[in-house]
Order: structure tokens, then sequence, then C-alpha cells
């Protein structure tokens, strides 16, 4: 999908890969940027710098883990922008600990972000973009959507529900006769973003959370740049692509172990923690 002149909508859009996603969209010539983040400020922030770039925007606080404030989004989005082409279901939290250790609580914070999350921007906006005809979704997942190293077990099963949902999606859409309406899957390794700059991700509650959580903030700094993370994402928008692997290398050999794991009947190796 060209995306010069065209209008876009990021969940997340306050920091990290998101707020890459809504300057580089600005750089391409968008007609318009929706920054939607639960930080107001935040989202305030990243429209003014990309205004700064020469593009339009539009700040929106919105929680989607709500689906009366997701359809809130679409509202001002067209109210502002006349109408939507591309949504970024980009916003996303992380816990760690041990698969048993791990809260209702917890479950269900990662839940509502990770996944509701998507659903929410899914069932909002695709109605949307079939009733226009054209149109692309971008859904985050991760490399924890395609693999399940030890310590992650929520964040891990979030993912995969995302990747899920967005194979159904694409499909689902094919086989509607709305081919028009273009998805692709997010799934980057490490990221330098501030997602464990939330404290408790950062010590976690139990030994397995801590470790993990200090091994992500040790080593998350010094990974690859957001900036990297959305070229790619807008290269595959309007490539038409739908898996957007950031670390194929790492990628491609985790996931073919997995499958091979599968196929062959073994019992899974440990993997390993980012560490």
């Amino acid at each position: 999908m060209e995306l010069d002149g065209r209008v876009a909508v990021v969940t997340g859009g306050g920091s990290g890969i998101g707020r890459a996603l809504c300057l580089a969209l600005a750089s391409r010539g968008c007609g318009g940027v929706v920054v939607a983040d639960l930080d107001e400020v935040a989202a305030q922030t990243v429209a003014a710098e990309v205004e700064a770039a020469g593009g339009a925007a539009l700040a929106v606080a919105c929680d989607v883990g709500d689906p009366m404030q997701v359809d809130g989004l679409l509202h001002l989005a067209v109210e502002r922008f006349g109408t939507v082409h591309l949504v970024c279901n980009n916003a996303g939290i992380l816990r760690s600990g041990a698969a048993w250790e791990t809260t209702l609580e917890e479950w269900d914070a990662t839940f509502a972000v990770n996944v509701w999350g998507v659903v929410n921007g899914v069932r909002t906006f695709v109605p949307h973009l079939i009733a226009q005809g054209e149109g692309h979704v971008v859904n985050t997942a991760s490399l924890a959507g395609l693999t399940a190293a030890p310590g992650l077990a929520a964040y891990n099963a979030s993912k995969h529900a995302v990747v899920a949902l967005s194979e159904t999606l694409h499909r689902d859409l094919l086989v509607s006769g709305h081919a028009g309406v273009g998805v692709s899957v997010l799934c980057p390794g490490l990221v330098a973003t501030p997602i464990v700059d939330d404290p408790v991700t950062r010590s976690g509650r139990t030994d397995v959370g801590r470790l993990i959580g200090e091994a992500l903030a040790e080593r998350i700094p010094t990974s690859m740049a957001p900036e990297e993370v959305a070229a790619a994402v807008l290269a595959s928008v309007e490539d038409g692509r739908f898996y957007v692997l950031t670390h194929p290398e790492q990628t491609i050999a985790m996931v073919q172990q997995r499958f091979d794991d599968i196929v062959q009947g073994r019992v899974p190796a440990p993997g390993t923690s980012p560490d």
C-alpha cells in the first residue's frame, strides 16, 4: 500500500517502536498520523515531533483494552482526517516470571493490552477498512510469538495469540473477498524500547521474574534501534508482506528448531532466556 497522503493510527505511539513508526510515517508523507497512547503527555509529545517534521498529527489518550475507547479512537481519527488507511496495533506490556508464579492480575494486565488491545483494534478498524475497500493492519507480536523462552509465560502466550489472530485475519479477509485490506504481523527480537522501564517488569516478584527483568534491562538498551524496526514495518506495508522479522537469522533458527521438535516428536529443550 502506498503511504503518501494516507492516514495512520498507531497505538502505543508515545514511545519505542510506536514513536518510531509515527515519525517514519511523517517522513513518508502520510496525510495524518494519530498518536494513541495510555500516556496522554507522551502522545502529545510525539504528535508535536510529527508536526515539527512537517506532518499532521493528532494525539489521543487511549486505553486499548477498553473497546469503547478504541471505538472513540476511530471516531476522532475520522473526525480529524476524514478516514484511516493504516492501523498499527502496537501497544504492549511485559510481565516476567515462572508460569505457575505469574499472578492472575499479571495475566489479566498482559492480555488486556497485548491481546484485547489488538482484538479491539481489529474489531473497530477492519470494518472501516473493508467499507472503503482498502487499508492495512499491522499487529505487533514478537519473537516471543513464535518461540517460548522460559520466564515469560504471560508474554509468550499473549504474543502467540497475536500471531494466530493475524494469520486468521489475513485468511478471513482473503476468503471473504476483501483482498484490498492487507495484514502484517511484526515479530521483532530485542529492541531498544522503554518496555522494561516499568518497575514491575524490571524487578519482578519472584526469582525468575527478577532474573528476566534484570537481563532484559541490561540487554535492551543496546539492542536494535526502534527506527530500524519502523523502517522494516513500513517497507512490509508498501510491499504487502505478511511476516515482519527484524532479526531473521535468529528468528528462523529458533522457529526451525521448534517446528523440528513438533514434527519429529521431540521434547523441547529448555531454550534460552534473554540473558
